[in-house]
């Protein structure tokens, strides 16, 4: 995967801001609405700090209320990583993000010559990727797998809709969709490689985004560029990393 950020330890960026001696290595996300003053912004950090990290308590009752913002989502998770993974919180999490506020649209960039964006949000480069995924009208993913990570994915604008397929047996198997739902906009979806083969498709006029959870990052998956048996090892690269469009060479 394409980097242009340095991702040292104990670093964190949130809205230019570089805040140091933190305990997890996030890039690109911000706590909402951010003051311009520094120290404002500091004690709006670790107010939200205290709630999802020094609280148990303080994670549930966000998630409870399904207030909980783009900042507030990636420390509940990386939090809850750090201590394992317990998929049932990580699930609550995830549907208990306000997509409503708006916060991920600083990750949304489409590109006419693509079928779809992969966009960086954070990632501690071990445990999970959170990006945002911009899909063009009318366009769909290839069928693929997901390189052993668990995956969950939620529409926070438009809808797409997902095929399932079982993996095949060999390369002469074709691959025949055995499931197929639409996620509407504020939907949660999970897939792991136990669970199959899957292909997300845009199939309206109109554009689509979908947020992604990754545990943890992968940089190549297998891909199935038709519904044949053959399958491809693709890299996967981003769009952009913390709202700025990473220049590839």
């Amino acid at each position: 995967v394409s980097t242009q950020s340095t991702w040292g330890p104990f670093n964190r960026i949130i809205e230019n801001y570089q805040i140091q001696k933190m305990e997890l290595d996030i890039t690109g996300v911000h706590s909402g609405d951010v003051d311009d003053s520094k120290e404002t912004f500091q004690k709006k950090l670790q107010e939200s700090h205290s709630k999802v990290s020094s609280s148990e308590d303080g994670s549930k009752q966000l998630a409870k209320d399904k207030q909980m913002s783009l900042f507030d989502v990636v420390m509940a998770i990386s939090a809850e990583l750090q201590a394992g993974k317990d998929m049932k919180k990580i699930r609550e999490y995830m549907e208990s993000y306000d997509h409503t506020r708006n916060e991920w649209k600083r990750y949304e960039f489409y590109d006419p010559n693509k079928r779809y964006t992969r966009n960086l949000i954070a990632s501690d480069h071990q445990h999970f990727s959170l990006m945002l995924l911009c899909w063009n009208p009318a366009k769909c993913s290839p069928i693929h797998g997901h390189a052993g990570s668990e995956c969950f994915m939620l529409c926070v604008k438009g809808k797409v809709t997902e095929y399932r397929y079982n993996w095949p047996s060999c390369q002469e198997d074709k691959l025949c969709a055995v499931n197929e739902s639409d996620l509407n906009c504020g939907e949660l979806a999970f897939i792991n490689d136990s669970s199959g083969l899957h292909k997300i498709d845009n199939r309206s006029d109109e554009y689509a985004c979908t947020l992604h959870l990754y545990m943890p990052p992968y940089d190549s998956c297998l891909c199935f560029l038709d519904e044949s048996g053959k399958s491809t090892e693709c890299c996967v690269t981003f769009y952009s990393e913390n709202g700025q469009i990473v220049e590839h060479i």
